[in-house]
């Protein structure tokens, strides 16, 4: 059974913070390959892995006042694309809110095309036969017309999720085959290697990621 993984890189970030405010330390160099591997025994006695998509976008729109949060960003980037994780990026679109408590009017920026990035994803993999399951990493609602969209015309197809740590999705529950939790140990447990040499130069651990 070929399976790959569709991971919601920033739903995926916010309960890694979830997580270190309660084990009291840092889980950001996550080793996704091996902590989603882990999971293929408990699909199929057969399962095997695909590949693993992580969707994601850098802050751009920091880099002048907070240079090294998007180093960190493209560091990871590099460690994750060095074990064969496949990166799809989206990016940070400029907008504005009103905040009533200074009568002011604000920039603010936000993702965007990450769920769309994923959805797509999805319905070129089923179209072109290239898994036999589907695992979103993720606890978005916004990804349920793909799921939906999958079951109708891939039926053969199975869907699972697996929620990181404190994120839940109850209205996809139904739709799937089945589902899983992220505990806040196993982020502890698939950590990266401080160092990691791929064919052109050394990538290392962030030192406040340590």
């Amino acid at each position: 059974m070929r399976v790959s993984f569709f991971i919601d890189g920033f739903n995926l970030y916010h309960s890694i913070r979830d997580v270190e405010k309660v084990i009291k330390s840092k889980v950001r160099w996550l080793d996704l390959t091996s902590l989603l591997s882990s999971y293929l025994e408990h699909l199929s006695i057969d399962a095997k892995l695909q590949d693993i998509y992580f969707f994601t976008a850098i802050r751009n729109h920091v880099a002048k006042t907070n240079p090294e949060s998007v180093q960190r960003h493209q560091t990871y980037i590099k460690a994750l694309e060095s074990s064969g994780i496949r990166i799809i990026k989206g990016k940070f679109k400029r907008g504005q809110n009103f905040c009533k408590a200074c009568n002011k009017v604000n920039e603010k920026y936000e993702e965007k095309e990450t769920d769309v990035h994923i959805a797509i994803k999805i319905i070129e993999m089923a179209m072109t036969n290239s898994l036999d399951a589907i695992v979103i990493v993720s606890g978005d609602t916004d990804l349920i017309p793909a799921v939906d969209l999958v079951r109708k015309y891939f039926p053969d197809i199975r869907l699972y999720v697996i929620f990181p740590y404190n994120r839940k999705n109850s209205a996809i529950l139904s739709r799937i085959s089945g589902s899983f939790k992220l505990k806040a140990e196993a982020y502890k447990r698939h950590q990266l290697p401080e160092r990691i040499q791929n064919q052109s130069n050394l990538i290392v651990k962030p030192k406040s990621w340590c």
